[in-house]
């Protein structure tokens, strides 16, 4: 039989594990950048700073899924380079167009929005939404083109440069005291950086470029419409979702209390996702062999997994929990002790969901769609509910933020129950075959 040595050799010299480990090592180092950067960049920023940030940044993303129609996601689709060279140029195209139509927009109507939304805290920093809503939109494009050519050294160091860039310009301008200016600008700067190593791709099939005409454009949106009118839509309503604590907080209780939460969902919200992908990449290649194969338990697997990931993320739970405001005010300083007492309200629902979403591939598996479908609904629905509850009743930031929190855990521990029945579902079918399968064999 194979030793350890011949699988080892099998790993290190597979494609795919290596672009894996490419993609992996890149954004970890740019999201472990960001975490190591926060304790200086929290000593040259003020909460309301940050608050104003993270405005400026969810308003960008949320238009950001309309500003490429999502076009950009067919790229790798297209056995033919020139119609893979249109979806690009579409995506870019309609990228100019709503980036265009949001900063005429903004300079015309800008005020008399924010006044109508209460996101009046943004009004210094407004104008330069539709900068960052441009280079979220370049950076995706240029990331699914990158994926098509298998350009993966290039993803991994956009990724760094990002992160890296980001930080340095942002506590380089925080030395300057302009305040939220430095950060949005450092932002901003950083994005600019992470598609340079990227834009290189380009002048690899400049000629088809160049001749890539409006009929190639046009026939590729008429083939690809769904992107456009099924999965735009969709992808609005996650990313406002998602964003909708930052400005709901920013609206109704100002850039101070959005700064705190911001940074405390970025300490949080770090270690999940990193550790999320890396046991959920090797969870989903488990289960989809053992629904693949009939060989081995679903639900045992998904036990096992769920025992792990719940003893990997006691410690730090706990710790939060329980000092979660000394420690962000010895890492970040005075003024962010409120951070600490957010971390605390976000941990349980944090930690539920850490464990709910790195299993969550078990419904695609088990080609549960319209179980994941009903469940994003409910849990939109959830989020929205707490915060007008809050608001209605006039309840404190600190207030909003439990009830949100209190949503966020009901919802991942929903989540994990459906995850759980349709394991067993699974299972019990897969055992079924195998009887029926050695009925007929007798």
């Amino acid at each position: 039989m194979p030793g350890f040595s011949h699988y080892r050799r099998s790993l290190t010299s597979s494609r795919f594990v290596r672009n894996v480990g490419l993609l992996a090592v890149g954004t970890v180092v740019a999201k472990s950048v960001g975490v190591v950067s926060a304790p200086l960049l929290t000593r040259f920023y003020a909460p309301e700073d940050f608050g104003a940030l993270a405005g400026v940044l969810a308003i960008g993303i949320v238009l950001s899924a309309l500003g490429t129609l999502q076009f950009y996601q067919a790229i790798p689709l297209p056995p033919e380079l020139r119609e893979a060279v249109a979806l690009k140029n579409l995506s870019l195209l309609s990228t100019a167009v709503v980036t265009t139509g949001v900063a005429l927009l903004v300079f015309t109507c800008g005020d008399r929005a924010l006044e109508m939304s209460s996101l009046q805290a943004l009004s210094g920093y407004f104008f330069l939404v539709p900068i960052v809503l441009f280079f979220l939109c370049v950076h995706d494009v240029l990331n699914w083109w990158a994926i098509r050519n298998k350009a993966f050294k290039k993803l991994s160091c956009a990724s760094f440069v990002q992160g890296l860039s980001a930080s340095c310009f942002q506590l380089a301008l925080g030395a300057t005291g302009i305040g939220a200016a430095g950060l949005i600008g450092g932002d901003i700067l950083g994005r600019f950086a992470s598609t340079l190593p990227l834009v290189e791709l380009r002048s690899r099939n400049l000629v088809v470029d160049w001749r890539c005409s409006m009929r190639d454009i046009v026939s590729a949106a008429a083939k690809y419409w769904r992107f456009a009118v099924l999965i735009t839509p969709s992808n609005v309503l996650n990313r406002l979702t998602n964003r909708l604590p930052v400005l709901v907080l920013l609206t109704f209780y100002g850039p101070a209390v959005a700064g705190w939460f911001a940074l405390s969902d970025l300490v949080l919200r770090t270690p999940i996702s990193l550790l999320g992908a890396s046991i959920g990449k090797a969870y989903l290649a488990e289960v989809a062999e053992r629904r693949r194969t009939g060989k081995g338990s679903i639900r045992t697997l998904l036990q096992k997994t769920t025992l792990t990931l719940a003893i990997i993320g006691l410690p730090p739970l706990l710790l939060i929990l329980f000092a979660g405001h000394h420690v962000f005010r010895f890492a970040f300083g005075a003024d962010w002790i409120w951070a600490g007492h957010f971390a605390r309200l976000l941990a349980i629902g944090m930690y539920v969901k850490l464990i709910a979403s790195t299993v969550s591939q078990t419904l695609h598996v088990l080609q549960k769609q319209h179980v994941q479908f009903f469940w994003d609904l409910a849990s939109h629905a959830a989020i929205v509910g707490a915060f007008c509850t809050a608001i209605v009743f006039g309840w404190s930031f600190s207030g909003a933020v439990a009830v949100y929190s209190a949503s966020l855990t009901a919802s991942y521990l929903a989540y994990l129950l459906l995850i759980w029945r349709s394991a067993i579902a699974g299972d019990n079918r897969a055992d079924e075959k195998v009887e029926i399968q050695s009925l007929k064999a007798a």
